[in-house]
């Protein structure tokens, strides 16, 4: 577990340095009020997943990270813990959708038949990402792909006995290029609809998904570019996992 935990230092402190690098700040948060306020100045709306209007988060169950340009946020991603245990998670994301998009409504939700499967064979200890947003002036700085890589190596910090993450997203968001900055595994267009959408709700989202063991894979890939990536560097110039700055552990706040 020493070695998983010293890997996710290195990628999380590549990811963060290429951040710093590009005069970026990053930040961590447990505060969604002001999530809330940060995803309107990108001209986007929160929705009820992490809204503080539909969620009371205990402590360590949901953080989010922020890149910030001077004072203004350009970039964000949350994640939120959900131990479902024996449940599938074909049942819980049937239950929080309609819970959180159509309560009182006749609203149907259909999952596609390709992911059912997969939705009927996940459970466990589960995260699940969600407001990944990158600021549309900045959407060609590297943000997207800095900040997922940086995510994905703190998450597994932050809850080590992680089974699976999965993220819903626009067809929007993908067509940005979110999707293949987050790197998912399983990756299924059209994968959730509904029949009438609810007017806080998109007509159809894609599902990303990624198993611990497909996550190992990416991180064993990340280590190899980082250790190819340092040995190319002049010498003369500290390498990148070497610098002090990049190797301090970041702390999840709450």
């Amino acid at each position: 577990m020493s070695e998983f935990f010293d890997d996710l230092t290195t990628v999380a402190a590549h990811y963060k340095t290429k951040m710093l690098g590009k005069g970026f700040e990053v930040r961590h948060s447990t505060d969604f009020e002001l999530l809330t306020v940060v995803s309107e100045t990108m001209g986007m709306a929160i929705t009820p997943h992490f809204s503080p209007r539909h969620n009371a988060f205990y402590q360590g169950e949901a953080f989010w990270i922020g890149v910030y340009d001077k004072d203004r946020c350009v970039g964000a991603l949350a994640v939120k813990r959900q131990p479902l245990g024996s449940e599938s998670l074909a049942s819980y994301a049937k239950r929080t959708w309609t819970m959180l998009y159509g309560p009182g409504s006749d609203n149907a939700i259909i999952f596609d038949r390709e992911q059912q499967p997969f939705l009927e064979r996940t459970s466990g200890n589960l995260v699940y990402a969600g407001e990944f947003r990158v600021d549309p002036k900045y959407q060609k700085s590297g943000i997207g792909v800095f900040l997922a890589g940086y995510m994905k190596a703190m998450l597994w910090q932050q809850w080590p006995d992680t089974e699976a993450v999965y993220i819903y997203m626009e067809d929007k968001d993908v067509r940005a290029g979110l999707l293949a900055a987050i790197e998912m595994s399983v990756q299924i267009k059209n994968a959730l609809r509904w029949v009438c959408p609810p007017s806080q709700a998109q007509p159809e989202y894609w599902l990303g998904a990624e198993t611990r063991e497909e996550f190992e894979g990416w991180l064993r890939d990340c280590l190899l570019s980082i250790a190819a990536s340092n040995s190319n560097m002049s010498q003369g110039r500290k390498p990148l996992s070497g610098s002090s700055t990049a190797k301090q552990a970041d702390h999840i706040p709450g």
